[in-house]
C-alpha cells in the first residue's frame, strides 16, 4: 500500500499552482521533538512523532514510520488542492489538520510517566479486592430463598426444599457445575431453586457461614451440604479457584498503568478540546438533529 501511495504522491506532488499560492507547511524544529527520522520533501518527521505513533498503534517503529510517511504524502497531495473547492476536499483538509494538530501538539505532550500517582492509587483502592484477597473459590450455587421479608414458616420451607434438592443431587451420577445447573433448571424445582455462579472468599460476597463451607471445597465435584444463613439456603459445588493474593500498590503499579493509560490519555484529549471549545461559540440545535433522517432511510 505504501508503494501505491508513493506513486500517487510522485504523480501529484508537482505544484499545480505557483509556490506563492501554496500554504507554508514545514514545521520548525524544537528540542523536545528529537532528531529528524525521515523527510518528505521539505517536511521532516521527528523522533517524537514516531515514538507517539508507535505508542498509539503498538506497531514496530519501521511500520509506524511507513504510516507517517504515507500520511504526509497524502497531506502533500491534498495541499496542492488548496483552497478546497468541494465538500469532500473540505472534509479531507479538516481531517488532515486535526491529525496534524494531534501529532504536533497533543501526542508529543503525552508521556506514559505523566499519569498522576493519585489516579493510579485511587484505581488500586477501587480494585483492592482483586489485589488483596484470601483463597477465592469459584462455585456453582443453587440458592433457595426464604422470600421477601421471610417468616419462620418460609425459612422452614426453604430449609426443607434445600434438603430435598440435596437428596435429588445425590441421586444424579454427574458431579459437574453443569449438572447442578441442569438440576436447578428441572421443572420440578421451578420458582424454588435458582442457579448462580460466582467467586467466594471468606466472607464475600456471601456470608462467613457460606464462605466457611465453600473454603472446604477442594476439587471439581466437591459439593457442600445444605448451608443456611440470613440470606437464604444454599448448595454450592466447586468450579475452580484463585490462590490468596497480597499484591501491594507498588507491585501492581505497572498493571494499573497499563489498564488506565489509554483512558487517562483520552481524558487529556477531551480537556484539550474543551479548552479549544471555550474559545468559540458552540451552538447545538437538537430540533434540527431530531428532524434529520437516519442513514438508509
Amino acid at each position: 500500500m505504501l508503494m501505491a501511495l508513493l506513486g500517487l504522491a510522485a504523480g501529484g506532488c508537482r505544484p499545480s499552482r505557483s509556490p506563492s499560492t501554496v500554504m507554508p507547511w514545514v514545521p520548525g524544529a524544537a528540542p523536545d521533538l528529537g532528531a529528524v527520522v525521515a523527510r518528505i520533501g521539505d517536511v521532516p518527521i521527528f523522533a517524537a512523532e514516531l515514538r507517539a505513533q508507535v505508542e498509539t498503534t503498538g506497531k514496530a517503529p519501521r511500520v509506524a514510520l511507513d504510516e507517517l510517511v504515507a500520511f504526509h504524502l497524502l497531506a502533500e497531495r491534498a495541499r496542492q488542492e488548496w483552497p478546497p473547492r468541494t465538500p469532500a476536499a473540505v472534509e479531507l483538509h479538516k481531517q488532515l489538520l486535526v491529525q496534524r494538530l494531534i501529532e504536533r501538539e497533543f501526542e508529543p505532550s503525552i508521556e506514559p510517566g505523566d499519569v498522576p500517582e493519585a489516579e493510579l492509587r485511587a484505581l488500586y483502592d477501587r480494585a483492592l479486592y482483586h489485589y488483596v484477597h484470601p483463597r477465592l473459590v469459584e462455585v456453582a450455587v443453587a440458592w433457595i430463598g426464604p422470600g421477601f421479608k421471610p417468616t419462620r414458616e418460609t425459612r422452614a420451607a426453604a430449609r426443607a426444599t434445600g434438603q430435598d434438592f440435596r437428596a435429588y443431587l445425590d441421586k444424579r451420577k454427574e458431579r459437574t457445575p453443569e449438572d447442578l445447573q441442569a438440576a436447578a433448571s428441572d421443572p420440578m424445582w421451578k420458582g424454588r431453586v435458582h442457579y448462580r455462579k460466582f467467586m467466594q472468599g471468606n466472607d464475600k460476597p456471601q456470608s462467613r457461614v457460606f464462605g466457611d463451607a465453600v473454603q472446604k471445597l477442594k476439587a471439581p465435584g466437591d459439593t457442600t451440604p445444605v448451608v443456611e444463613d440470613p440470606e437464604g439456603v444454599y448448595v454450592a459445588r466447586y468450579v475452580s479457584e484463585q490462590p490468596p493474593r497480597n499484591t501491594s500498590f507498588d507491585e501492581a503499579r505497572a498493571e494499573l498503568h497499563g489498564m488506565h493509560f489509554e483512558r487517562w490519555k483520552q481524558n487529556r484529549f477531551i480537556e484539550m478540546t474543551g479548552r479549544i471549545g471555550r474559545q468559540h461559540d458552540v451552538e447545538l440545535r437538537p430540533a434540527a438533529l431530531a428532524a434529520t433522517p437516519p442513514p438508509g432511510s
